[in-house]
C-alpha cells in the first residue's frame, strides 16, 4: 500500500526529526533566519528566574522537563501535566513583558479566545495560568521539525509543497476569520510532525505587543525583519490580514526556493531602499545577503520543485536566471508571490483564501 502521508519517514524525515530533537534538547533558540533581530538580552532578574526553571521544577500543575525554545517574547518548555503525565508545551512570558500592564491585559483577554480555537493546522492552546509570578500558556506539544529545518535539509516534491501551502493558508484564514492576526509568520513557526501534519504556532504574541503600544518603536522587537511587511517596519500601519499575507509570501518564497526573496534580502542590506520602492517581481536580480546560510541548494531546490521557464513578453514582473544571483522560479509563481509581496497593502491579495487558490491552481 502506498504511503498516504506527504512526508514519509523513509524519505529522510526520520533523520530530520532526530536532528530537530537534538536542537530542542540543546535548547537552541528558533530565530527563523540568520538575519533575525537578536532577542532582547536577559536582565539580571530574568537570568535568575530562568535559572530556577530547570528539570523537575513545578510551574502550577506542570513539571518542567527541558527548555526547547527561547525568544524575545517567551520561553517555551517541554513539560508534563501532573494529572496524567501528558506532555505539553509551556510558553512562559518573559518577565519584562509581564510587567507591562497594557500587554498583560491583552494577553489575558485574548488567551481566553485562543483556547476556544479548534483547527487541525493550529497548535491547540489548552489554557493559561499564573504561578510563581509567571504568566504562561499551556499548549499542545508537537514532536517534529520546523519548516525552517525542513527547507534547509530536504528538497520537497510538488505534492509536499502543495500540502504545506494548503494547510498553512487554511490555518491563517481561520485565525483571520476569528479576528486574530498572527503577526510573525515564518518557517520557524510552522511545525511538521512525522505523519505530515502541519501546525502553525506562536500566533498572537507579536500582535498583542503592537496593540498594547509596546511594539511601535521599534517594530523589530516583536517581529522578524525579513518576514515583516514594509508598512510595519516603517511604522505606517499596525498588524493586519495584509501584513500576514506579506509574511506568507516571504515564507512561501523561502519554501519554494530555499532562500529569501530579493525584497527581504535587500531590506537587510538597505532598509531605506526597501521602504521606498514599490512592488515588483520577486525574482529581480538582487543577491541575497551572504549571512543567510539556511539554504542548502536553492537553485536545484527551485528548479526541481517548480520548474524553470522564461516569462512571457506580456509579463510585467522581472525574471532572472539563477546565474543572475536569484533562484529561477516559474513566471506564474513569480506573479503570484509578487502580488503577495506588493509594497502597497491594497495591491496584495484581499484574503489568504485568494492567495491559496492561486497557488493551488499552479501546483495542482
Amino acid at each position: 500500500m502506498a504511503d498516504r502521508t506527504p512526508f514519509p519517514l523513509l524519505n529522510g524525515v526520520l533523520n530530520l526529526l532526530a536532528g530537530a530533537a537534538k536542537e530542542q534538547a540543546e535548547g537552541k533558540e528558533c530565530t527563523g533566519d540568520a538575519n533575525a533581530t537578536p532577542s532582547a538580552p536577559l536582565d539580571s532578574y530574568e537570568q535568575q528566574v530562568l535559572a530556577t526553571l530547570g528539570k523537575g521544577e513545578r510551574v502550577g500543575s506542570y513539571v518542567i522537563e527541558k527548555l526547547i525554545a527561547s525568544g524575545g517574547m517567551a520561553w517555551v518548555f517541554l513539560a508534563s501535566r501532573l494529572a496524567d503525565d501528558e506532555h505539553v508545551a509551556l510558553k512562559i512570558l518573559r518577565p519584562q513583558l509581564a510587567e507591562k500592564r497594557e500587554f498583560l491585559e491583552l494577553f489575558l483577554q485574548e488567551a481566553n479566545t485562543l483556547t476556544e480555537f479548534d483547527h487541525p493546522n493550529i497548535v491547540t492552546v489548552y489554557g493559561h495560568g499564573v504561578a510563581r509570578e509567571l504568566y504562561f500558556l499551556v499548549m499542545e506539544y508537537i514532536p517534529g521539525a520546523s519548516l525552517e529545518h525542513i527547507v534547509r535539509e530536504l528538497t520537497l516534491s510538488r505534492t509536499q509543497l502543495l500540502h504545506i501551502v494548503r494547510h498553512l493558508c487554511s490555518a491563517v484564514s481561520y485565525l483571520h476569520k476569528n479576528g486574530v492576526i498572527h503577526g510573525d509568520i515564518k518557517p520557524c513557526n510552522v511545525l511538521v510532525s512525522a505523519d505530515g501534519t502541519v501546525k502553525l504556532t506562536d500566533f498572537g504574541l507579536a500582535h498583542w505587543i503592537w496593540r498594547s503600544g509596546l511594539g511601535k518603536s521599534p517594530a523589530l522587537r516583536c517581529c522578524t525583519p525579513a518576514y515583516t511587511a514594509p508598512e510595519l517596519l516603517s511604522g505606517e500601519a499596525s498588524p493586519s490580514p495584509a501584513t500576514d499575507i506579506y509574511s506568507l509570501g516571504v515564507t512561501f518564497y523561502k519554501l519554494f526556493t530555499g532562500t529569501f526573496p530579493p525584497q527581504a534580502a535587500e531590506f537587510i542590506e538597505h532598509p531605506t531602499n526597501h521602504l521606498e520602492k514599490g512592488s515588483r517581481g520577486v525574482a529581480t536580480a538582487v543577491t541575497p545577503s551572504s549571512s543567510d546560510t539556511s539554504a542548502s541548494d536553492p537553485q536545484a531546490f527551485g528548479a526541481e520543485a517548480l520548474g524553470q521557464g522564461e516569462p512571457s513578453a506580456a509579463s510585467t514582473y522581472a525574471q532572472t536566471t539563477a546565474a543572475d544571483g536569484a533562484p529561477a522560479i516559474s513566471p506564474e509563481i513569480d506573479r503570484i508571490l509578487a502580488r503577495a509581496l506588493a509594497r502597497d497593502p491594497s495591491e496584495r491579495y484581499p484574503t489568504v483564501g485568494h492567495l491559496r487558490a492561486e497557488l493551488e491552481r499552479v501546483l495542482s
